[in-house]
């Protein structure tokens, strides 16, 4: 009896053998089918569980990372909240190179990602360029040319835990100095993280590494992690995701001429300087060239700047008071149209840190170097009375640490003879927002009105 169930047992092995051997040729002939996933077979939907579609992002989006992720087939970047970001995945319709161009130096957030799509126009506007992967000095997977290796080009945000990527029938791109992931040792780039202004464009050149199948390989997931994580650190408020893919439509508030002509020149001069960059002149060139064009650009800019419009940005977002007229609303509203921020942030960090360590009984930790533990404990013990999933509080965590560490470095009395390191608007209106949102969900709202009234002026 032992000769049939041995003989059984060994087909039943050879069967599993077979079954999962067929399994896997038919994974490699897909992924060497010779056609990108991208132009062909990658669904991008939210809510598709196959292989090519983007559950596993969703999940990671909101349970990893702790942040709200939704799919939209029309987004108008003139109407988006401040804490929206995009997520654009293979255009394939028009792309509004000039609002998106606007809405980034605003302060936008967008991971663009695309290989074979409709971005070739804002990818010139950023000084990029679609190129093939090389054919050779390229690390493969399993042997397979269609399946290059991205890999850091030195430390970055974006390469925190990442060391292999995996692509599927990729493009290169190329242009300025500052890659952040490149095909091996080659002089193309997979990933690059262009500031625009107050925001940042991050431009990936494969769409497919979000799909469920690709996802998984590799340090995929912890660099997608890292890109999610990089745009909302950047805007107030809890972070939403767009997720914009294929023929969805991406539109943009219609500017005047004069606007226009200035966008074109602002980005007509960055593509420049970023091709005079790639040519690598000697130093004594670079010095003749520098005075040169410092010379040529002051009487420009002189003779433009009086007539230049500024960009419309919304009032931040204030505590409540009772009474409107307390000396930091006056200041708030005295500062809300200057470039630097300073005092009205030392202002409200005088008046929230008190209240924040006193209800964490806790002292107030130094201004400097030495209060920095103390600090990032008082910021973890923050996150943990405000946020429920683990992904939500690294993410709290490291935004109110952020801010605590920002109020550190203001100055204690107000500046008078040495001007210090200046506050950007936008730096200001992530502190309210975070401070309002602290406040109220510590139930200390109270606290801060009885403070605030403190500085009411005498009558």
């Amino acid at each position: 009896m032992r000769g049939p169930s041995r003989c059984i047992g060994n087909a039943g092995h050879l069967l599993a053998r077979v079954v999962g051997t067929v399994w896997l040729a038919l994974m490699l002939c897909a992924v060497d089918a010779g056609v990108s996933w991208s132009q062909e077979l990658a669904r991008y939907d939210l809510e598709d569980t196959s292989w090519n579609g983007l559950s596993s992002l969703k999940l990671l989006a909101e349970e990893r990372v702790g942040v709200s992720i939704e799919q939209v087939a029309v987004v108008d970047l003139g109407t988006m909240a401040d804490s929206d970001v995009v997520l654009w995945l293979y255009p394939r319709g028009g792309v509004p190179v000039e609002a998106v161009s606007r809405w980034a130096r605003a302060g936008g957030q967008m991971v663009l990602a695309d290989d074979f799509g409709a971005s070739a126009a804002l990818l010139e506007r950023l000084g990029l360029a679609r190129v093939p992967v090389p054919s050779s000095g390229v690390p493969v997977v399993d042997d397979n040319p269609a399946l290059p290796v991205l890999v850091p080009l030195g430390e970055h945000r974006l390469t925190r835990g990442v060391h292999r990527v995996m692509t599927n029938h990729p493009t290169g791109l190329r242009g300025p100095d500052g890659a952040v992931l490149g095909f091996g040792e080659t002089e193309v780039a997979g990933l690059y993280d262009m500031r625009l202004g107050e925001g940042r464009i991050r431009v990936l050149s494969d769409p497919s590494i979000f799909i469920n199948l690709m996802l998984p390989l590799g340090d995929n997931r912890r660099l997608v992690t890292n890109l999610i994580e990089a745009m909302c650190e950047e805007v107030p408020g809890p972070c939403r995701v767009l997720v914009v893919a294929a023929d969805s439509v991406v539109t943009g508030p219609v500017s005047s001429r004069e606007t226009h002509e200035w966008s074109d020149v602002v980005d007509g001069l960055e593509s420049a300087l970023r091709r005079f960059g790639e040519r690598q002149p000697s130093d004594r060139a670079f010095r003749v060239a520098s005075l040169v064009l410092l010379a040529g650009a002051l009487p420009f800019l002189v003779a433009l700047f009086p007539v230049r419009r500024q960009p419309t940005v919304l009032p931040p977002r204030v505590p409540p008071s009772r009474r409107p007229g307390s000396r930091l609303e006056q200041h708030l509203r005295t500062y809300r149209s200057r470039a630097d921020h300073v005092v009205p942030a030392m202002l409200l960090r005088d008046v929230v840190e008190p209240i924040l360590y006193a209800a964490l009984d806790m002292e107030r930790p130094p201004m400097d170097d030495s209060g920095r533990a103390a600090r990032a404990a008082a910021a973890e013990r923050m996150a943990r009375s405000m946020a429920k999933g683990p992904g939500a509080r690294v993410m709290l965590r490291r935004r109110i640490a952020s801010m605590l560490d920002g109020f550190a470095a203001l100055p204690v009395a107000t500046p008078f003879m040495t001007p210090p390191r200046p506050v950007p608007a936008r730096t200001w209106r992530r502190w309210i927002a975070l401070s309002t949102r602290i406040l109220q969900q510590m139930e200390l709202d109270d606290a801060y009105r009885r403070r605030v009234e403190r500085l009411e002026p005498r009558s």
